[in-house]
């Protein structure tokens, strides 16, 4: 995503939590209302054995119950709860609970503090797994998919793009698909 689309790689790095691999901070400036707006993006990747608590973790900061701070470009960034948009990108883990057990994630409850954030779900057949429990946690479903799909980092560019300057849902949607 860094080089196609000019972001400008920040920070790598390797978080204290063993289940994070990398964490990577991007930055790109963005043109919105006539005036230029720097884009931050914290992205971490987590080891595929904790797809679990990866998506807990994602819906952890969908409610509005984990804040993240990141130092990065001699600033502190305010991630997690407290972003803007929150993605996730990945297995769709949530498919394999209607047969077993799905209900794990059903017992976060937004917090009453809880800002109203976007969220993309680039995983296959997102749509129905995600939106329901998105909504009950007072997020925003911006992005979701109702196929299989391979999530690729051009998808989340164009969305992320037509998002910041201000596009409607249906334009970012639009935008991710072409």
């Amino acid at each position: 995503m860094t080089k196609k689309a000019d972001w400008e790689l920040i920070e790598s790095k390797n978080p204290e939590d063993n289940r994070i691999l990398e964490r990577i901070v991007l930055k790109k400036d963005f043109t919105r209302k006539g005036k230029t707006v720097p884009v931050y993006l914290v992205a971490d990747a987590w080891d595929g054995k904790y797809i679990n608590d990866t998506i807990n973790q994602f819906m952890q900061y969908n409610s509005g119950n984990d804040t993240l701070s990141v130092q990065a470009d001699d600033r502190t960034l305010k991630a997690g709860d407290q972003a803007h948009l929150i993605v996730y990108i990945g297995h769709n883990a949530l498919m394999d609970y209607v047969r077993t057990n799905r209900s794990q994630f059903s017992n976060i409850k937004a917090s009453k503090d809880n800002l109203v954030n976007d969220a993309i779900v680039l995983a296959c057949k997102s749509q129905p797994y995600f939106s329901p429990q998105l909504e009950k946690l007072g997020s925003h479903p911006l992005l979701l998919t109702t196929g299989l799909m391979a999530p690729e980092a051009y998808s989340l560019n164009a969305a992320i793009e037509s998002w910041i300057i201000g596009a409607n849902d249906n334009q970012v949607r639009k935008a991710a698909a072409k």
